[in-house]
């Protein structure tokens, strides 16, 4: 068929085809309420499903911001040290100079607290294996 643009305003344009055809056609119009009936048929499916009874669709919803990117301080032989990122952190770990008894701080963190005891960094540990027995 080849429709483009809007199909309500083609399902209008051929329900008044239609109608102009029935009337000029001799036989007595018995064609008439078939065509006028369909073209409303098709105008009123459009409509529903466009809207609906519940109004219109509702728009597109935004993604979720990314997550926020903490940066970290250390506290190291009483002087802090940082900011540094996650990934910094995570390097430092396999370094050896970040332990699970490392002291750290982020914003919105209430005080100082051991590296293992924050949940965020806690899994860099799980990485490395714990210390042997003794040591």
């Amino acid at each position: 068929m080849g429709i483009v643009g809007d199909l309500g305003r083609f399902t209008q344009y051929s329900a008044a085809e239609a109608m102009t055809a029935a009337a000029k056609n001799p036989s007595g119009g018995g064609g008439i309420g078939a065509g006028l009936g369909m073209g409303m048929g098709m105008a009123m499916a459009q409509n529903l499903a466009q809207d609906g009874p519940w109004g219109a669709r509702p728009a597109a919803q935004k993604p979720p911001p990314p997550p926020v990117e903490h940066v970290w301080h250390i506290a190291e032989n009483g002087q802090t040290h940082g900011p540094y990122s996650k990934a910094s952190m995570g390097r430092m770990v396999t370094e050896g100079k970040l332990t699970r008894d490392t002291h750290v701080w982020t914003a919105g963190q209430d005080g100082w607290m051991r590296a293992e005891d924050v949940t965020e960094l806690a899994q860099l540990f799980t990485i490395l294996p714990p210390p042997p027995p003794g040591a």
